[in-house]
């Protein structure tokens, strides 16, 4: 699933933004909140019940 938002959501999105705001730097800002999103589930979000009590 990260495969598909980093790879189609994620630039779909960054595209309609700036044909939205005319400029593609502020743009990258959305692509940066989002990565952190996904690092911070793959680090922390996605563990188990069974991975706490360790």
């Amino acid at each position: 699933m990260i495969g598909v938002v980093g790879g189609a959501i994620l630039p779909l999105l960054q595209g309609v933004w700036a044909d939205f705001n005319g400029s593609w730097r502020a743009t990258w800002w959305l692509v940066v909140a989002a990565e952190v999103i996904m690092l911070s589930y793959a680090l922390v979000g996605s563990r188990t019940g069974a991975d706490e009590t360790k």
